[in-house]
C-alpha cells in the first residue's frame, strides 16, 4: 500500500507570530486519518501567557482574551500534542502538514520552554516520518505559477479547505493536498 492510501496524522499550529524562538502556540490540531474510518481530530486552544499581537489575531481570529478565557494551560496541551505525535510516529504513521519545519520548531521551543520532553527525546531518534506538502510541491513543480501558501496549493490541486488559518481546517486541507 502506498502511504497516501494509508494512515496519516495531519498536524498544524496557529501562533502569536512567525519567530519560532519567541512565538507561542495559540491553537493546534493533530488528527488521525485511517482508511474506512471516521477521522479523529484533537484540537486545542492554549491560554497564552503573552499578548496575541493584533496582526496574528487578524490571521487566525483568536484574541488574547478569548484564549485566556477558553484555553487550557500550555503545559497540559503541549504534553497531549507531543504524546500524540510521538505515538503516531513511533507506529510509522506519517505526520502530514504544510511547512512543517515551522510547526515542529515552534512545538520544540514550546516544549523546552515548558520543561517537557521534546519529540526526538520521546522517540529516541529524529522525528518522522513526515510528509510536508510545501517541500513536495516545490520539488515536483518548481515553476508552477501562483503562490505556495496552503490556499494556493488547495486551488492548484483541487483540494478543499474549509477555513484558512484555523488549525483543524489547515491540517485536514494539507492531508487532502498530500
Amino acid at each position: 500500500m502506498t502511504w497516501w492510501l494509508g494512515e496519516m496524522a495531519p498536524f498544524d499550529c496557529e501562533s502569536t507570530g512567525i519567530d519560532t524562538e519567541a512565538a507561542r502556540i495559540v491553537t493546534t490540531t493533530v488528527a488521525h486519518i485511517t482508511p474506512n474510518a471516521e477521522t479523529e481530530v484533537s484540537s486545542h486552544l492554549i491560554a497564552v501567557d503573552v499578548e496575541i499581537p493584533v496582526e496574528a489575531t487578524e490571521v487566525h481570529g483568536i484574541t488574547t482574551e478569548h484564549a485566556r478565557a477558553n484555553g487550557k494551560p500550555a503545559g497540559e496541551v503541549l504534553e497531549a500534542v507531543a504524546a500524540q505525535l510521538a505515538e503516531v510516529m513511533a507506529n510509522g504513521t506519517p505526520v502530514v502538514g504544510m511547512n512543517l519545519q515551522y510547526d515542529f520548531t515552534l512545538l520544540d521551543r514550546e516544549l523546552r520552554r515548558n520543561a517537557l520532553p521534546t519529540l526526538d527525546t520521546r522517540l529516541g531518534r529524529p522525528i518522522g516520518p513526515v510528509v510536508d506538502i510545501y517541500v513536495i510541491d516545490k520539488a515536483l513543480d518548481k515553476y508552477r505559477k501562483g503562490g505556495r501558501k496552503l490556499v494556493d496549493m488547495c486551488a492548484a490541486y483541487g483540494a478543499r479547505i474549509d477555513e484558512a488559518h484555523e488549525a483543524t481546517a489547515d491540517a485536514l486541507a494539507a492531508a487532502r493536498v498530500a
